[in-house]
């Protein structure tokens, strides 16, 4: 069985994320309200998920973002 992440994403940060390699799975009226201001994310790469602006060794985003 394969691991993978699923997040929540902002219509604007989308294309930051799929840049790093995440997917779209979901995005419109199929997911409610949800689907007004963000698109599911899934992560099924190798490794740990990467994300756009976080410094690597805290986690924490950067404050220029």
């Amino acid at each position: 069985m394969s691991e993978f992440f699923l997040r929540y994403v902002t219509h604007e940060r989308r294309p930051s994320y799929e840049a790093l390699g995440w997917q779209c799975v979901g995005d419109g009226s199929r997911m409610g309200s949800h689907g007004l201001w963000s698109c599911l994310m899934k992560w099924a790469a190798e490794g740990e998920p990467r994300e756009p602006g976080l410094v690597p060794s805290t986690g924490q985003h950067r404050e220029d973002e």
